[in-house]
């Protein structure tokens, strides 16, 4: 549709309206797309999408005019200015919207080589907490010695590599660490960011603190509550004060850090309380993190799973507390990016197997770090194996770039199924005992 002639017939794609607060969403679930509108928008939009294509500009403005008592100049003016307006954005034409079924993003492009790696440096930990993932604790596996972990660093750097993070265990049980940043960052210019705990940095650790470069390395530091009563009891007694602490000294030397809350059943009343926390440490953002059923939650199930309702309540409390005190929280701001990207983009599970990879502590490959040492997701070896031939040839890593929310079963009536990308795959994985198609609960 080049311009709004009188004659030409208003065609929309298959919508899904919604409203709130007076204002009413049109998503196109194809796209995928949307526009809001008010009150008036709405009515007109309706108009189209129940004419089926059979209504043309002047049909409209005749109509419009009428149901208003306006003159025809004045609604010509009003229509003609609406139907610009969701022409711009992409939401009308002058024919049919015909499109082909989405085949799924391993059919529209190719993944290059490895955007993002995972580097569980240990499985070593001063803390045993009750919901770990990969049960990691005091005595736990120290992990592959420095020169292999440089090794599988400069590879992945040859396979165009931009964003490395480090995790275990806990990553400053180890005293070459610093090494292995100062190596990624400074000799390989790799932005790196550390999951800690952040009770350990004491006396040498501190001072090695210092010398990173505040530019490529950043740090997410865990706390489970908002009081030291509920995360002492999961992290261990004194956890608490000394994370916070460890996350000020971190602010306090001019790192960017986040703080990370695993959301359970516990947690769920003191969430709304971590973003007023994390601006008072100095963190930059706040992020929540769904329990996965596995590791010590899974074995022994007591209270980590909150109800989906009550934990999508607490969230939405989360994210207004954030808003008052000028904290992001980094999952709004991630379905913001999402939301108001631009039109047409799919997201279509996630990028674990795709062009992002997890070297587990004894060098066996996964394609994330939340579901590291699973054995039925084992990819490779990457002290036997090149990098590139796992990605080239694990059956595992080409099953999960095949999958995709095209054919998962649980979401082909969801209209915002693009704009989601189907949800973690990783926790479908989970919930379901293996299925990476299965709903995923969160």
């Amino acid at each position: 549709m080049t311009a709004l002639q009188a004659r030409a017939r208003l065609h929309v794609p298959e919508l899904h309206l919604f409203e709130d607060d007076g204002l009413t969403y049109a998503i196109d679930p194809a796209a995928p797309n949307w526009v809001v509108v008010e009150p008036e928008g709405r009515a007109l939009l309706e108009a189209i999408c129940a004419a089926g294509g059979r209504l043309t500009f002047a049909e409209l403005v005749g109509r419009y005019a009428a149901e208003r008592g306006l003159e025809a100049g004045c609604a010509w003016v009003a229509v003609h200015d609406f139907l610009t307006a969701l022409r711009r954005a992409g939401m009308l034409d002058d024919a049919p919207f015909k499109r082909e079924p989405y085949p799924g993003r391993l059919a529209l492009a190719q993944p290059r080589g490895l955007r993002e790696l995972w580097l569980q440096i240990n499985n070593a930990c001063n803390l045993s907490c009750s919901h770990c993932l990969v049960s990691s604790g005091p005595g736990q596996e120290p992990g592959l010695p420095l020169k292999s972990l440089r090794a599988v660093v400069d590879r992945a750097v040859e396979l165009g590599l931009e964003r490395l993070y480090v995790t275990g265990g806990e990553p400053f049980v180890r005293k070459d660490v610093f090494a292995l940043l100062r190596h990624a960052t400074e000799e390989k210019g790799l932005e790196a960011i550390v999951l800690t705990n952040a009770t350990v940095f004491r006396g040498p650790v501190r001072k090695q603190l210092e010398q990173l470069d505040r530019r490529q390395v950043r740090f997410q530091v865990s706390i489970d509550g908002a009081r030291p009563e509920t995360s002492d009891a999961m992290r261990g007694p004194g956890s608490f004060a000394k994370a916070l602490d460890g996350a000020r000294l971190l602010a306090d030397l001019g790192f960017e850090l986040s703080l990370t809350t695993v959301t359970t059943r516990r947690n769920l009343e003191e969430l709304p309380r971590l973003p007023a926390i994390a601006r008072d440490v100095g963190a930059a953002s706040h992020h929540l993190m769904w329990t996965h059923k596995r590791g010590r939650a899974a074995a022994s199930l007591n209270g980590f799973f909150p109800e989906i309702p009550d934990l999508v309540a607490a969230v939405l409390r989360t994210a207004d507390a954030a808003d008052e005190v000028g904290i992001p929280l980094d999952n709004v701001e991630a379905v913001k990016r999402r939301v108001n990207g631009v039109p047409g983009v799919k997201y279509d599970l996630g990028n674990g197997g795709w062009d992002s990879l997890c070297v587990n502590f004894d060098g066996r490959v996964y394609p994330t770090a939340a579901l590291a040492n699973e054995p039925a997701l084992a990819c490779g070896d990457a002290t036997r194996e090149d990098l590139a031939a796992i990605l080239a040839k694990s059956p595992v890593v080409q099953a999960l770039r095949a999958a995709t929310v095209a054919r998962k079963p649980s979401v082909q009536g969801d209209p915002f199924r693009f704009f989601t990308g189907g949800g973690d795959w990783e926790h479908a994985w989970c919930f379901s005992g293996g299925d990476p198609l299965a709903p995923d609960p969160y």
